[in-house]
């Protein structure tokens, strides 16, 4: 290496490569995948793939170092690995303009002493490792990139005066802007240190610490070199802990095989905190097995899953495939389990149904064509039946020889989608189109059973009744009539394919039932026989006419009624309601009578009292009629039971005292007085054991009037006269 123009610091020199590669310009377009090295014969096109797709995905953060950078914090990142005799340091600064600052100044690392043969130091035990550590000058690098790409990519970041993508053969534009250089430096270069630890340790960035005892714990310091820098940038950190824990082998590692290829794939969710790159190896004996892939592969794009294509030579020739780790150290992982496979020629070939007829007794014959020089791809045909042309195939005949290309097909249904598969030995199988054939079918379904039906208080009738058991059933028909004598109409023409249906009727008319049926329809749209007709009985919301009063006489036995009952069929009983004051809210039910009596005597009458009465109906459904026309009768029975009230007018007031000539004095006497609107209202209730009260109001020129109403807990209310 020379000091010629700054524009071509490094010039590689390789006979495998283009003659001069100058590492300023790349001039080959980007591709998202790692093409594998098979692919790629020159190690010259290796080193421009390396440096390409870490410039494509230059703003990805992955594993290691590049995953904990981050614009909002200014500390620098710190990992280690101890070995049995020393401890790996790797670090990283938070961006690119504390690298371009620390590349010129360095780093500062101090170790801290602090734990011995498992005791804990009361003053920890300080030594400054390096003073100011920096990236090893530009001649030191010549020897390195000769024979490594990452030392090459790394120096080039540091030295080189510029690092931008140019453009390519075509003139399209740059793919990233000048503006765009120092990043691009910073972040490829963490990532090509990554993968190699001696040029970490080259740039400053990796540091092997080989003064350690092996019963001793550390905590290791890296700082800024520049103090001026140390306000801003915080130092790195990091603590030991004992042997470091062995590395985790890879796992769901899978291949799939396609002509004169595979596809590798393996799961990093695991992996990501230990490896940052991964070699895959391949074998064709399972024991000598060759690294796939130069540079390593890298998971560029974030995700949990690696997927990778290789090449194979040949078909149908055994190879196996093992992949392992490397960590930011250069330490490589354990190999993760083998897998084996090979390459193979996919089947493009259909089968072609020639020809198809059934006989009288429902019989199949069914030919196809297949190409005789793919036949030997092949390991058997299947037969496969569906009632839908685009799904639900199932296999009727399995494991027909390849040079067969005749079936007979028995029991077919009325309606048959068939198709032939080809079977290929590997890979995926091809079918034919479907076609369908029909037999002749005139027999219907038998009728449907068990239908049910309820009614509920809004009109909504369901329905509900046993499906039919033949394959070729393809719906139902509900047909229903109104009156026990009428006709039965259909009520949808478009068969239902569920077993309910739902209706709704008036509740309002005067049919009291309602009919219903079912019939089964087959995919020929036979339709069976009607299923046995149901009678639902409608909810009764309609109330019973009201019966009339037709005379009523005071007799002194009470007061007899006669009345002329409900004209209504589904009318029970007539109520006999009686109040003494003319507001129906008062009515109180004393009797309740059936249809076919029509006259009441009322003995539980108090003589002088009038009394209101009013007539309903109720029928089997609880439904009330209203009320037929008040009448009034004033009492001339000379009852027994009486409430005899006195009034004793005293300086303080009135003191009404009261006695009963009845047979049951157990419950509540109300006392009304006349209010000055010229009406009676309830003045005080008390227990029937009292016999007396005082009023000590003393309107003046107001007339005091009262009576009282003995109301027993069982019997009929009793009145005393109105005393003044």
């Amino acid at each position: 290496m020379g000091n010629g123009r700054k524009d071509n610091i490094f010039r590689l020199e390789n006979k495998n490569l283009f003659q001069t590669f100058v590492v300023k310009r790349i001039f080959i377009p980007l591709h998202p995948f790692l093409i594998p090295s098979s692919l790629l014969d020159m190690k010259g096109r290796q080193f421009i793939r390396l440096s390409l797709v870490l410039l494509f995905y230059f703003s990805i953060v992955t594993a290691s170092f590049a995953n904990h950078i981050s614009a909002d914090s200014l500390q620098i990142q710190v990992k280690y690995h101890r070995l049995s005799k020393s401890i790996k340091l790797r670090w990283a600064v938070p961006n690119a303009n504390i690298w371009k600052t620390t590349n010129g100044t360095g780093f500062k690392i101090e170790r801290f002493t602090i734990e011995r043969g498992g005791n804990v130091l009361k003053t920890p035990e300080r030594i400054l490792l390096k003073e100011s550590f920096k990236a090893l000058p530009l001649a030191a690098w010549e020897e390195k990139v000769k024979t490594n790409n990452y030392a090459a990519i790394v120096a080039q970041a540091l030295y080189g005066e510029s690092f931008e993508l140019a453009p390519n053969a075509n003139g399209a534009q740059y793919l990233m802007s000048e503006s765009k250089e120092l990043q691009q430096r910073y972040l490829i270069s963490m990532y090509a240190a990554d993968l190699d630890f001696s040029v970490a340790e080259m740039a400053a960035w990796g540091f092997e610490d080989t003064t350690i005892t092996e019963n001793e714990e550390y905590l290791y310091r890296i700082y800024c070199a520049d103090s001026t820098q140390l306000g801003s940038i915080h130092y790195g950190i990091c603590v030991t802990s004992g042997a470091t824990a062995e590395l985790p082998q890879p796992t769901y590692f899978n291949a799939s095989f396609h002509d004169k290829s595979v596809l590798l794939s393996w799961d990093i969710t695991h992996l990501r905190s230990h490896y940052v790159a991964y070699q895959v190896e391949r074998s064709i004996d399972s024991i000598h097995f060759e690294p796939r892939f130069t540079p390593l592969v890298m998971n560029m794009a974030g995700k949990d899953m690696i997927i990778i294509p290789d090449s194979l030579e040949e078909n149908y020739t055994p190879y196996y495939y093992r992949l392992y780790g490397v960590t930011p150290f250069g330490e490589k992982g354990p190999y993760s389990q083998t897998i084996k496979g090979e390459g193979y020629i996919p089947l493009t070939t259909l089968p072609t149904i020639t020809s198809y007829e059934t006989d009288s007794n429902g019989t199949l014959n069914l030919e196809w064509q297949f190409d005789s020089i793919a036949q030997n791809q092949i390991k058997c045909f299947e037969l496969r039946r569906s009632i839908s042309s685009t799904s639900g195939f199932t296999s009727i005949i399995k494991d027909i020889a390849p040079e067969i290309r005749k079936v007979v097909v028995k029991n077919l249904l009325p309606s048959n989608y068939f198709v032939i598969a080809a079977i290929p030995h590997k890979g995926h199988e091809t079918a034919s189109l479907p076609i369908l054939i029909q037999t002749v079918d005139s027999i219907p379904p038998i009728a449907p059973t068990g239908l049910h039906g309820i009614i509920d208080s809004t009109g909504i009738v369901t329905l509900t009744w046993n499906a039919n058991t033949e394959e070729d059933i393809y719906g139902y028909r509900v047909f229903k009539r109104l009156s026990n004598s009428g006709k039965l109409f259909k009520m949808n023409d478009v068969a239902i394919t569920s077993t309910h249906f739902r209706d709704s009727i008036s509740l309002n008319d005067l049919n009291n039932y309602v009919y219903y049926a079912v019939a089964a329809i087959d995919k020929r749209y036979n339709q069976s026989t009607l299923s046995d007709t149901i009678q639902l009985v409608k909810p009764d919301i309609i109330p019973p006419t009201s019966p009339a009063i037709v005379s009523y006489k005071a007799t002194e036995k009470g007061n007899l009624l006669k009345w002329i009952s409900s004209s209504s069929t589904d009318a029970q009983q007539t109520l006999i309601y009686r109040s003494t004051m003319s507001d129906p809210l008062l009515f109180e039910l004393c009797q309740s009578v059936a249809l076919d009596k029509q006259e009441w005597l009322d003995t539980q009458t108090q003589y002088g009292v009038k009394y209101y009465y009013a007539l309903k109906t109720v029928d089997t459904s609880n439904n009330q009629s209203d009320f037929s026309p008040t009448i009034v009768m004033q009492c001339k029975t000379k009852n027994k039971n009486s409430v005899k009230l006195n009034i004793d007018h005293l300086p303080q007031g009135r003191l009404l005292t009261w006695n009963f000539s009845s047979d049951n004095v157990n419950g509540t006497v109300e006392i009304y007085r006349l209010t000055s609107d010229g009406t009676f209202r309830l003045w005080k209730t008390l227990d029937a054991a009292e016999r007396s009260t005082a009023d000590t109001d003393k309107s003046s020129g107001f007339e005091y009037v009262y009576y009282i109403r003995f109301r027993p807990f069982k019997g009929y209310p009793i009145f005393s006269e109105k005393v003044k």
